[in-house]
Parts: structure tokens; C-alpha cells; sequence
């Protein structure tokens, strides 16, 4: 169990560095007026923001329950 938060922890700390890549890189490009691989960035950048979300919402689900867990085992 404890290698699946871990897993989690990571993961969610992942995600959200590659949404702030995918934004860094459009906005260069954007500066630099290349329109088309802007919009295409922002795409994925909002993709990565949404996956980061589901991930950071799956995480907190589960080590919210797995402390809940231990908690109601010390009972």
C-alpha cells in the first residue's frame, strides 16, 4: 500500500510539472509568433492540467481513505 502512495505522490507532482512545461513552451512560441504551435500547446497544456487534476483528485481520494483506514484500525 505504501509504494502505491508513493506511486501517487509522485504522480501527481509529475503532472503539474508538465502542465507548466506545455505552458512555458507556448509561451515562447508565442513570443516569437508562431500561432499554430501556440494554440496546439495550449491544448496540450490544458490536457495536462485536466489529467493533473483527475490525478491530484484520485490521490487525495485515496490517501484521504487510507488514512481514514488506519485510523478506524487504531480504534
Amino acid at each position: 500500500m505504501s509504494f502505491l502512495i508513493m506511486f501517487l505522490r509522485i504522480c501527481r507532482s509529475m503532472s503539474f510539472l508538465v502542465f507548466r512545461a506545455f505552458r512555458c513552451i507556448a509561451m515562447d512560441n508565442y513570443r516569437e509568433k508562431k500561432r499554430g504551435t501556440v494554440i496546439l500547446l495550449f491544448y496540450f497544456a490544458w490536457f495536462a492540467a485536466l489529467f493533473s487534476k483527475m490525478v491530484w483528485s484520485l490521490g487525495e481520494f485515496v490517501l484521504d481513505f487510507y488514512d481514514a483506514s488506519r485510523d478506524w484500525k487504531s480504534l
